[in-house]
């Protein structure tokens, strides 16, 4: 979506700056409104002219500059600031959801490197799964993520624990299965779950977490 924004972005300048290239800016001044529409008011080669920009703006007021691109052998010929307008938000946004999504993404692989790691020296566990739900608060193209909840003894507390996995966009599991959990022998809360084969089958990315909870 980012890339996009920003191509759109990218095509309105660069329609902007070919519609202007035999233009020169000029600045008028705003004579009245029609519906938040300025009435730019303007002199060239001694005559008057006024046009009505398309641009709607409720920061000018009847006698504030206005600069805008008019074609010199054709006043009639102009560019109101819209163009540009709409340019700057474009790119804004594309740029926006391009940084989002590449922290997005990078925040999703090291969660997967943590947990990998986690799995290569944790104490591992068997884990009996008691349900499979979907992560209401996570969406992506109307469909959520799905959780494991698990329940075993911790290795590291002896104790009975309630676990929940991270994100899966598929899940074959059912409850009464077992599932392999690694458990950090220093921070007794920080487990991962063993799922690679669920999410070698995942059609999309896992919006993962780097242990459960």
């Amino acid at each position: 979506m980012g890339i996009l924004f920003m191509l759109i972005g990218l095509g309105v300048g660069a329609y902007y700056g070919s519609r202007t290239r035999d233009m020169r800016r000029m600045e008028g001044t705003v004579a009245a409104f029609e519906k938040d529409h300025p009435v730019v008011a303007f002199e060239m080669n001694g005559e008057s002219f006024r046009f009505t920009a398309d641009e709607e703006t409720d920061l000018l007021r009847v006698g504030s500059p206005y600069a805008f691109m008019v074609n010199p052998d054709n006043p009639a010929d102009y560019m109101d600031n819209t163009l540009p307008t709409v340019m700057w938000i474009f790119a804004g946004l594309g740029a926006f959801f391009a940084l989002l999504g590449l922290g997005i993404s990078a925040c999703m692989g090291a969660a997967r490197r943590s947990r990998e790691t986690l799995l290569s020296y944790g104490l591992r566990a068997r884990a009996t799964v008691t349900a499979v739900t979907e992560n209401k608060s996570v969406s992506m193209g109307n469909r959520h993520p799905l959780r494991v909840t698990a329940s075993c003894v911790s290795p590291v507390t002896g104790q009975e624990v309630t676990l929940r996995s991270h994100n899966l966009w598929t899940c074959t599991l059912t409850p009464g299965q077992q599932v392999t959990v690694a458990f950090d022998p220093v921070r007794e809360k920080k487990y991962a779950f063993d799922l690679q084969d669920e999410e070698d089958a995942s059609a999309c990315p896992s919006a993962s977490s780097p242990w459960g909870a």
